[in-house]
């Protein structure tokens, strides 16, 4: 049992960290990064068709001002992906904390590849 818990834990945080990516390329893609969007929650498919983890996102937006102020300032995106219960930093029994989070700094209207 505990190596099955040990697995799910594992393919949940690799769709976590996989889910927590896209919606920081979809906040920039869509220029929501200031205000940011509502949190979010979606079902994902992760150990077996029949049986789906439901995620939840938090995106948080920093401005950063620009020095010298001939440059533009940017903004500290971070997401936090969470799964198993709607409210962020609970544990489960065997398997600890479910959570993952990424971050970013962005300079909107500048590719960086």
């Amino acid at each position: 049992m505990a190596l099955l818990g040990s697995s799910t834990k594992t393919a949940n945080l690799t769709a976590g960290m996989l889910f927590a990516r896209e919606r920081l390329r979809e906040v920039i893609e869509k220029d929501q990064y200031w205000p940011v969007p509502a949190n979010l929650a979606s079902g994902i498919y992760t150990t077996d068709s029949t049986t789906q983890t439901r995620f939840f996102s938090r995106v948080t937006s920093v401005p950063i001002s620009a020095s010298p102020p001939e440059y533009r300032g940017g903004y500290f995106l971070t997401v936090d992906v969470w799964w198993w219960n709607p409210a962020p930093g609970q544990a489960r029994q065997g398997q600890g904390i479910l959570s993952t989070r990424t971050s970013q700094f962005f300079y909107p209207g500048v590719s960086v590849p």
